[in-house]
């Protein structure tokens, strides 16, 4: 089970795509790595992100990701506070009130 002849063809995975533990390779591992630092350049860490070691790439990453989703999380949570400002006029004004906030030029809120 899970045997297979070294020259047996392999299927080409995408990137982030999950797979079985007994089948997860050295090129997976790589692919991994280089998505990683990939996120890390985009998020702005510069050509300077392909030089650090494994595992500085894996904490970065997490906290680029750990940022990414609490700015999606907000950006769903005023999307919703939109949308509820349609239908009413006390979410109206709050959802105005949210907006001068966020927008306040000293940001101090």
């Amino acid at each position: 089970m899970g045997d297979r002849s070294q020259d047996a063809p392999r299927r080409k995975r995408l990137p982030g795509e999950i797979v079985k533990e007994d089948t997860f390779t050295l090129d997976d591992w790589i692919m991994g790595l280089q998505s990683a630092v990939s996120l890390l350049v985009s998020e702005g860490h510069g050509q300077t992100a392909y030089d650090y070691p494994v595992g500085l790439v894996w904490d970065e990453v997490a906290i680029c990701v750990t940022r990414r989703n609490l700015y999606l999380a907000s950006e769903m949570a005023l999307l919703r506070s939109a949308i509820s400002s349609v239908m009413d006029r006390k979410a109206a004004n709050e959802f105005s009130k949210t907006l001068k906030k966020l927008t306040k030029e000293d940001g101090n809120g």
